[in-house]
């Protein structure tokens, strides 16, 4: 499933099994963490490195932000309920244009 598809189905692909976010020992394991934008903010470009990611929006809207070959930018309107997956080595940033938080939660590995 493309990250930003208006079906609320996820698929979650891992460097080792379908269907399971599988820790990697020498990656560090599964990190997660929420974070809370204000209307206006933005969790600045980063990468997922060598870990995947899966990005669940529980609360208002965001934009989340994929940077493609030749520097073309995706943009994927997510709102409350909705989720992204973004493979290992991924550029991306997470917009808040709305007038409400957002809050999202980040699981990786």
């Amino acid at each position: 499933m493309v990250p930003g598809q208006s079906s609320p189905e996820v698929q979650i692909v891992s460097y080792r099994r379908e269907g399971r976010l599988v820790p990697h020992r020498r990656r560090g394991g599964v990190r997660a963490g929420s974070v809370r934008l204000r209307p206006g903010a933005v969790m600045d470009w980063h990468s997922t490195r060598l870990r995947e990611e899966l990005l669940i929006l529980l609360a208002g809207r965001a934009d989340l932000e994929v940077d493609r070959p030749a520097g073309r930018i995706r943009r994927v309107a997510l709102r409350a309920g909705q989720c992204a997956w973004l493979a290992p080595r991924t550029a991306h940033r997470v917009v808040n244009r709305s007038t409400a938080i957002a809050w999202y939660l980040y699981v990786t590995a």
